[in-house]
């Protein structure tokens, strides 16, 4: 590779007015405003008359048989933050500019290690607060996705999310595999010397303030499995100081840990762009571009992209964001991927079936991870951490066992004393908490709590007796999962057999000492008034990754296998099945219902030689989808009973579920009265409570919150063949 270092000659004269030019062309970008030729001309200028009297820069510049890296240096930072790129020619695609630290012999070039495929981990902080994100973490990470729609296509990329924006979710991953690529996208801070990223709480999933400093430490937190390149989406990050060597940005932090190169931003850039750049990025590293080309292309593709927006919107401006990423280079890296090794792909965590045999309890299995439900995790740890109970609602297969064992989890780390007691339909008996509770304290050493607790006649004296022995040595977490299958009706009360259930949990609630999950599928009548999680149906993101868990993910290299095959090279593009058009058509299908997708996972391994052959072409597929996405409703339909809950509905509330039925978006009441004039409220109150429908509460800006109803995919599928009144 050839790779030129230049220490940058600049006088003090010189950088005062580089910093007048830049600090101008700031105050417009960072305030929305639009460049004009005028603001972009006089740094230009500047920066070309330094750049060109560097020694031998023009001769280096000006040879364009291969392709060079020049890579700047000085030992103030702000010199290296100027978008030098502006000072070379556009058309110069041979020429790559890196910065770094300023030193005096040429590091070893990187030698990947890390075969294919392309490993990418995506770290989203979002956190709400202050007005809220800068930009919805869903939304965000189905751009991302969809950036890389191009190398599924070869079956050569694995994207992987942490959990949530803090440094313990990217430690946990980083602890498991080794990624070539880390994608940060957030927000950057640079104050009084010191480089900060705005990250989550792990815990309460606030905003917090983390310096650059100890980012660095999450990401060498096993040096074997350091990224090669680390991409910060985020304003400010390529800022900094320096003094004597001593730079504390963010971007010098991560050089400092010996990552090969760093892409950052010199100031904040906007969404479109910033997506539309790591795509590309990728899109080039994937296809065995050196890193320097890669960047350069994905340069000039915003750069491109830009101008088209300026000129279809009929703006005079000039294009900036193209000037915002910066490349940033410890040592000459040209390839990040050992192509020549055996591939070798992520470590994915395993999967646990929702329903049967592997159905989710409060004990992790060996691999399983979480999936999603930030925003809901963040709202029920604010009432557990207060010692207030929470009831997780939602329809059967949209995660709520697993979003409680989540909890706990957070809980634990909260507080390692914690322990959870936990009763469900499997383990439904007062007996069952008890001999827990008594395996604890004999853990921490009381040996003799069975014997006293026979001092007590009542199993319910019991408990309290062991409560208050366990006390002392730990903070208990309570968890009453899947309530519905103790309820006398669905939504109703508990019956007789379980009402000593309803005893402990308002014991439990009265006496306030101790966290309290209660989950099920229908509003309790018992406990009107306890504050309510609701989980809707998971997002497109959130069902994607969950494909990656289940069997379904074996599909990408079968579609990629059909690619490369004679039959299918007759096809036109927008025919071929891709692997992002499978799991859109999934997600279409089931509504981001969980269950119903690991009900097909089971179908797709059992009649996988059925579906292959429907792997080339999108409408095989899709038909093949429709046949098989009926087994797997039949499959939902006696999982769940289904039939028992229509027949809970009265006549009028049947009425209104088959009217909402003809709508396919999420409409208000209003609707159904053009249709009905009888109200529906009550109706619509019941079937929310039945998870028959969803209901989305919409805020405008005014203060005035909407209440829109939809059926969902499942609940549709399940309805057809069935007659409402």
């Amino acid at each position: 590779m050839n790779y030129h270092p230049i220490h940058l000659k600049i006088t003090d004269t010189q950088i005062s007015d580089l910093k007048t030019h830049y600090q101008n062309l700031l105050k417009h970008l960072e305030s929305g405003q639009a460049l004009t030729p005028e603001l972009t001309s006089d740094l230009q200028q500047a920066m070309q008359q330094i750049l060109h009297k560097q020694e031998n820069f023009t001769a280096i510049a000006e040879d364009r048989k291969q392709h060079r890296t020049i890579h700047l240096m000085h030992p103030d930072n702000f010199a290296l933050n100027l978008p030098w790129r502006m000072a070379v020619d556009n058309s110069n695609d041979f020429l790559t500019l890196s910065k770094g630290l300023a030193k005096e012999a040429i590091p070893p070039e990187f030698e990947p290690d890390n075969p294919l495929p392309l490993k990418v981990l995506v770290m989203i902080a979002a956190p709400e607060h202050d007005g809220g994100a800068r930009l919805s973490y869903e939304a965000e990470e189905e751009q991302i996705i969809q950036a890389f729609k191009g190398l599924y296509a070869n079956a050569q990329v694995q994207i992987d999310f942490t959990d949530d924006g803090s440094l313990e979710g990217l430690e946990s991953r980083l602890k498991e595999n080794q990624y070539h690529i880390l994608h940060f996208s957030g927000h950057g801070v640079f104050k009084d010397g010191i480089g900060y990223l705005q990250l989550e709480d792990f815990i309460t999933g606030n905003g917090k303030l983390v310096k650059a400093e100890d980012f660095a430490k999450a990401v060498n937190i096993r040096p074997k499995n350091r990224p090669a390149l680390v991409v910060l989406s985020a304003c400010q990050t390529a800022q900094g100081t320096g003094e004597q060597d001593k730079f504390k940005g963010v971007t010098e932090e991560i050089l400092a840990i010996h990552i090969p190169a760093v892409v950052a931003m010199g100031f904040s850039i906007l969404d479109l762009y910033a997506t539309a750049f790591a795509a590309k990025l990728y899109e080039q590293i994937a296809q065995q571009e050196i890193i320097g080309e890669a960047f350069n292309t994905a340069i000039a593709h915003i750069r491109q992209l830009e101008q088209e927006v300026l000129k279809a919107s009929g703006s005079r401006h000039t294009a900036g964001q193209w000037m915002i990423p910066q490349l940033y280079t410890a040592q000459p890296c040209p390839q990040l991927v050992n192509w020549t090794k055996p591939e070798k792909e992520l470590r994915l965590t395993s999967y646990k079936f929702a329903t049967g045999e592997e159905r989710l309890l409060l004990t992790e299995k060996e691999g399983y991870r979480f999936i999603g439900r930030r925003r809901e995790r963040k709202a029920a740890m604010q009432y557990l951490r207060a010692a207030q109970p929470i009831l997780i609602l939602g329809q059967g297969g949209v995660g709520k066992t697993s979003f409680a064992e989540h909890l706990i989890g957070r809980l634990i780390t909260a507080e390692p004393t914690t322990e959870p007691f936990f009763i469900n339909e499997q383990k439904p008996q007062l007996s069952h908490l008890t001999h827990s509770m008594i395996a604890v304290l004999q853990k921490k050493g009381n040996l003799m709590a069975r014997v006293d607790m026979q001092k007590y006649e009542k199993a319910f004296d019991q408990f309290i007796f062991l409560l208050q022995e366990l006390m002392p040595h730990c903070k208990p977490v309570f968890v009453f999962d899947n309530l519905e299958s103790f309820q006398a009706e669905k939504g109703g009360k508990f019956s007789d057999e379980y009402s000593y259930i309803a005893e402990i949990i308002t014991m439990l609630v009265q006496f306030q000492q101790f966290p309290i999950i209660l989950t099920g599928r229908y509003a309790l009548a018992d406990f009107p008034d306890i504050p309510t999680i609701n989980l809707n149906q998971a997002g497109y993101p959130d069902f994607f990754r969950k494909c990656q868990q289940l069997r379904l993910r074996q599909i990408n290299k079968l579609i990629a296998e059909k690619r490369l095959s004679d039959e299918v090279l007759h096809l036109r593009r927008d025919e071929q099945l891709a692997y992002e058009d499978v799991i859109q058509l999934l997600h279409k299908t089931f509504g981001g219902n969980y269950r119903a997708l690991e009900f097909f996972d089971e179908v797709f391994e059992e009649k996988q030689a059925d579906i292959a052959p429907t792997l080339s072409r999108l409408s095989a597929f899709e038909a093949q989808l429709k046949e098989k996405g009926k087994e797997v409703i039949q499959r939902m339909s006696q999982n769940l009973v289904f039939q028992e809950l229509i027949d809970l509905l009265d006549s009028h509330t049947q009425q209104t579920l088959s009217l909402l039925t003809h709508f396919r978006i999420p409409v208000l009441e209003m609707a159904l009265l053009q249709q009905n004039e009888n109200s529906h409220s009550a109706a619509l109150h019941t079937l929310v409570n039945h998870t028959l429908i969803e209901r989305q509460e919409l805020m405008y800006e005014n203060g005035v919150a909407f209440e829109y109803y939809y059926v969902t995919p499942i609940v549709r599928s399940m309805l057809e063949g069935l007659e409402l009144e």
